[in-house]
């Protein structure tokens, strides 16, 4: 076990992607980034305008994957 958890914010734009729905209808959620995210890491759903709020809390449970992965 890690014991550098970090914990991150991911803003979304529901226009651009409805994340609400996908995290109710998929498994995982692969959320490519160029940040260092760790598996182990929460990363935060944050929802821009009009909702302006955090709306879900997710734990990373692989990280490093590759385009062939996803």
């Amino acid at each position: 076990m890690r014991n550098d958890i970090k914990n991150w914010v991911f803003s979304c734009d529901m226009m651009s992607y409805n994340v609400i729905s996908a995290f109710k209808e998929l498994n995982e959620v692969d959320w490519g980034t160029d940040k260092n995210v760790m598996k182990g890491d929460y990363v935060y759903i944050y929802l821009v305008a009009p909702i302006k709020k955090i709306i879900l809390k997710t734990k990373v449970v692989i990280d490093n994957i590759g385009e062939n992965e996803s």
